[in-house]
């Protein structure tokens, strides 16, 4: 066999329970980790090096790897094609380039591979079980990562995230809503990172003019930075022209919704006006001397 199984941590055999015939059948199946009821998984030993297989046989491979009655197919499937067709590369199974390896493109898109692994089901299942292995590369319990634990935790853009949020997942024993959470949290975490990273190698007067753009009418007043800020010549001698990018980027950003609020605040004026209109015409009919003058006639 080109793929061992161990026993999962419940004690059971892989091959004990049947498999489930489609990924749908499976999330439907993990919906019961929101309680928190089940936690258990796998346990793989990584499969024997069949990458010598022409792609036509991988193809028949992997369908044969399907149809074996074992309980989770997408693991089993997953690392097979991270050994014999990624070369154990996990970083393709991650990557949203639509080119990012022919023979897998190749594979993934065969008109002969098994119907329930067509369409994206194939991808999201190795990512899953790219992110598996990265956990278990990293000294995480596997055992305890249900397959949508994983297909959640491949969705964080770098290895030290998925990581995190992998550890996560077994010392806090989360259910999958709350490795969802976790996982949006550890998303955002990383955009903020990304974000300060790309600001980093800017100068500091760049890095402060940025900044005070959100406040023009206080960077207005300030006779310094109104004197680089409004000669050209002195922008190209102080800032590069990333800085010039950004700062220009940031002011365009501001400009638009200055905009916005200048045109909520307009509207708003215009409908003050009108009701100041309305009571100063209310008031005239009420206007005491008039109501007395036209009541004694």
């Amino acid at each position: 066999m080109a793929l061992s199984r161990k026993k999962t941590a419940s004690g059971k055999s892989s091959d004990d329970a049947n498999r489930q015939p489609s990924e749908e059948k499976f999330e439907g199946e993990n919906k019961k980790e929101t309680d928190g009821q089940e936690h258990d998984g796998p346990s793989f030993e990584m499969p024997d090096d069949e990458s010598q297989l022409s792609d036509g046989e991988k193809v028949g491979r992997l369908n044969e790897l399907y149809e074996r009655h074992i309980r989770q197919p997408w693991l089993a499937i997953a690392l097979w094609v991270i050994v014999n067709v990624l070369k154990n590369n996990l970083e393709p199974a991650h990557s949203k380039n639509p080119r990012k390896d022919d023979s897998f493109n190749k594979i993934a898109n065969s008109k002969d591979l098994h119907p329930d692994l067509k369409g994206p089901v194939l991808r999201r299942w190795v990512a899953a079980g790219a992110t598996w292995q990265e956990w278990a590369n990293a000294g995480v319990d596997t055992d305890k990562a249900t397959y949508s634990h994983c297909r959640e935790g491949a969705k964080v853009p770098t290895l030290a995230g998925r990581i995190s949020v992998g550890k996560r997942i077994v010392a806090e024993s989360l259910t999958v809503k709350q490795t969802i959470e976790a996982v949006q949290a550890e998303i955002a975490k990383t955009k903020k990172a990304a974000k300060t990273d790309a600001d980093t190698d800017l100068c500091e007067l760049a890095r402060t003019v940025i900044q005070r753009l959100d406040d023009p009418i206080f960077l207005s007043e300030d006779p310094e930075f109104c004197e680089i800020l409004l000669d050209s010549a002195q922008v190209r001698t102080e800032f590069n022209f990333r800085e010039q990018s950004k700062i220009y980027d940031k002011a365009e950003k501001i400009k638009k919704q200055r905009i916005r609020e200048k045109s909520d605040l307009e509207h708003r004026l215009e409908g003050l006006q009108q009701s100041i209109d309305f009571l100063e015409d209310l008031m005239d009919t009420f206007d005491g001397k008039e109501v007395e003058s036209e009541t004694a006639a």
